[in-house]
């Protein structure tokens, strides 16, 4: 069974896109948006969980980038001659 390769190019985003996305809300979810103490410990805390959910947005964002190169791919797959 032959599967064009087009197929696992967009499975690999679709599958990138929700994913980065639910684990970017979750460490958001996970930031505390109380401050009791004014703890530095809790103020380096939230930044690095913060700069953990951008590096995962950006994960999201490279699966809608890799979608549409899977696009383009399918596309000049579709146009090459078969053999």
């Amino acid at each position: 069974m032959k599967i064009n390769r087009g197929i696992w190019i967009f499975l690999s985003g679709v599958i990138m896109f929700p994913v980065g996305h639910f684990l970017s809300q979750m460490v958001l979810d996970l930031i505390s948006t109380i401050n009791p103490a004014n703890s530095s410990v809790i103020v380096d805390t939230n930044y690095h969980m913060l700069s953990i959910s951008n590096q995962l947005t950006t994960v999201s964002q490279f699966g809608i980038i890799v979608i549409v190169i899977d696009a383009i791919v399918f596309f000049a797959d579709k146009r090459k001659p078969k053999l």
